[in-house]
């Protein structure tokens, strides 16, 4: 899986566009992205509550990107559409819910 920020300008055109693979993302990322997300209360129908949820805690997502995609600035991080950085979340939660949750014996389940 491959996570993609897109990056803009103030007439909204993509200037910038940062890739990075699954097996970059850190624990430490996974971990804030749970934190934020909250795995036992995510309802995968309901985006705007997982916006507001990003938005609430921008202070630990824009770190979060930062760690996650090597050379974005925080700058930069501000110029991203929150609903490109709501995919990056769904993304990986999925990733932790698919992969990571199996390992410590949760088999996905809530």
């Amino acid at each position: 899986m491959q996570y993609k920020l897109n990056i803009y300008d103030d007439a909204g055109q993509v200037v910038k566009t940062y890739t990075a693979d699954k097996f970059d993302v850190k624990l430490k990322t996974i971990n804030t992205a749970v934190s934020i997300i909250k795995p036992d209360e995510y309802d995968p129908g309901n985006t705007m509550m997982l916006g507001f949820r990003l938005m609430a805690a921008w202070n630990q997502v824009v770190p979060m990107l930062i760690d996650m995609f090597p050379g974005l600035t925080s700058d930069e991080a501000e110029n991203a559409k929150l609903s490109d950085v709501i995919e990056i979340a769904v993304q990986l939660f999925r990733y932790f819910k698919g992969e990571i949750a199996p390992l410590m014996g949760d088999k996905g389940k809530n």
